[in-house]
């Protein structure tokens, strides 16, 4: 009963000393001539002291609180407080932390099959991302940042999917970057077609690399043989055929062939890709620009 009362008195000064911080100290501020010629003037105020006083009253009310904390069953006050620390057997104590000390760490067990299916999952969404695009060509970093995973994640997962024949990796000539691609998408799938073409011309196929660029220029395809270099550009139809797209397309091959340093012979492909039932009739195309380039081939592979 004491105890209490002792509580109560010092409850009730604390809160007395908080309202007499907060209430009483006045703002003052002094003014005091330097110079005179010219007229220099210093001011100076209290404020520093009056926040002092305000912190000692802020700390009288918080630990008025505080001294009732097993009454009101909390475990801190603002800035002061914490677990409590329980009183125990030293006997206990002492016996419970030998079996600690002698017992072998534990270690965590590992899920083989929860950690696959993670990687599926994010395997998954690498998948689904590079759908999302056309011609669906992307990097480590982009899909990292669009993921918001990490770029070694982002690795294993593209190393997995490549092994597996899902994806694609054209490497960067004279670098490691690499570009990544769909292996089944259409324009993979038409360029394949066309290098089978090739071996069906007795050409020995030397490398093939896509996704480049010379100088800002963007190539499909080059594809070098014993005797060529097969510059592709592949354009994809599904509607109708606009001139616009094919001269769009033979201006892109004639500014590579500029730009291309090349010792053997180079040709150049325009290669459409025909969604669903669309028609072509190549021969026509070939007649009409045949005066263009000499070496300018004009071809088409058909989804299925």
């Amino acid at each position: 009963m004491k105890k209490i009362w002792i509580k109560i008195l010092l409850t009730i000064a604390l809160i007395v000393i908080a309202f007499a911080c907060f209430y009483f100290p006045k703002a003052i501020e002094t003014t005091r001539t330097i110079s005179v010629d010219p007229i220099v003037a210093m001011k100076t105020d209290n404020s520093g002291f009056i926040k002092f006083i305000q912190y000692i009253g802020l700390f009288c009310m918080v630990f008025s609180v505080w001294i009732w904390r097993n009454l009101l069953k909390i475990s801190s006050v603002g800035f002061i407080g914490g677990p409590d620390i329980k009183s125990g057997d030293p006997e206990t104590i002492d016996s419970n932390f030998k079996k600690e000390s002698i017992s072998e760490p534990e270690v965590p067990p590992t899920n083989t099959e929860y950690e696959k299916h993670k990687l599926d999952e994010k395997k998954r969404a690498i998948i689904n991302l590079m759908e999302e695009s056309y011609t669906s060509i992307t990097r480590i970093s982009s899909l990292a940042h669009k993921l918001k995973l990490s770029k070694g994640i982002i690795e294993m997962c593209l190393f997995e999917l490549q092994r597996d024949g899902i994806v694609r990796k054209d490497v960067v000539p004279g670098s490691l970057v690499g570009n990544y691609s769909m292996t089944d998408s259409w324009i993979n799938r038409g360029i394949d077609n066309f290098r089978n073409t090739l071996n069906g011309r007795n050409e020995a196929i030397i490398s093939d690399l896509r996704y480049l660029q010379i100088r800002n220029l963007d190539i499909d395809a080059l594809i070098e043989t014993d005797n060529h270099n097969y510059v592709v550009e592949v354009k994809s139809l599904s509607k109708h055929l606009d001139s616009k797209v094919i001269e769009r397309g033979i201006k892109q091959l004639l500014n590579i062939e500029e730009e291309l340093k090349s010792k053997k012979a180079v040709k150049l492909v325009l290669l459409f890709v025909l969604h669903k039932d669309f028609d072509l009739n190549i021969d026509h195309l070939e007649d009409e620009f045949s005066d263009v380039k000499d070496n300018l081939e004009i071809t088409y592979f058909r989804l299925t």
